[in-house]
């Protein structure tokens, strides 16, 4: 059983919130991925996340990420929203920013978010930024708000753990429950 969210303040002005894992599951077989990538690279991709950390901004990077792309829009296709997507568009109704932080491409953010209609302040892909610590940094920097502000929703833990460094709230999705937890945030 999930322990409830702790926040001190309540103040929560901006959520941050991954794509996969927490807003939908994309059925994607990371391993085949990972083949694909390294076959366009010449070289073995142990981890996408350390892969574009390191690569960020060269040719290669562009390359490997258009060969991943293929498959994140694919299961784009057969994706379903979680109850996350309820949440987000409850939290704007409520006045607060929501970001999209992903380290899926920005093309298939956008397809899944047009897919759903779902409407965002702004979304963070793995073109904009090579890790989530540097687009969390960036949306403080843009709203001009304390870190125990900001709300960040992940399922990875290894994003957890390099976010919570920032000082802001880090939540670990681990299922439906986690999000109705989110709730309370924005009573």
């Amino acid at each position: 059983m999930q322990q409830g969210i702790q926040v001190a303040d309540k103040q929560v002005k901006v959520i941050a919130l991954d794509l996969d894992g927490v807003m939908t599951h994309l059925n994607i077989d990371w391993r085949k991925a990972k083949e694909a990538g390294s076959l366009v690279a010449g070289l073995r991709i142990e981890s996408l996340l350390d892969f574009w950390k390191e690569s960020f901004g060269t040719d290669i990077f562009r390359r490997v990420s258009d060969a991943i792309r293929e498959f994140e829009e694919e299961a784009v296709d057969s994706a379903k929203p979680t109850k996350a997507v309820e949440f987000v568009r409850e939290a704007m109704k409520r006045g607060k920013k929501v970001y999209l932080v992903s380290m899926q491409s920005k093309p298939s953010i956008l397809k899944f978010l047009r897919k759903f209609n779902i409407s965002l302040t702004g979304i963070f892909s793995r073109e904009d930024f090579p890790t989530k610590l540097e687009m969390l940094r960036r949306i403080l920097e843009i709203e001009g708000i304390k870190p125990s502000e900001l709300v960040f929703v992940d399922d990875l833990r290894r994003n957890l753990e390099e976010c919570r460094k920032l000082g802001v709230i880090c939540v670990h999705a681990r299922g439906e429950e986690t999000i109705e937890e989110l709730f309370k945030l924005i009573d």
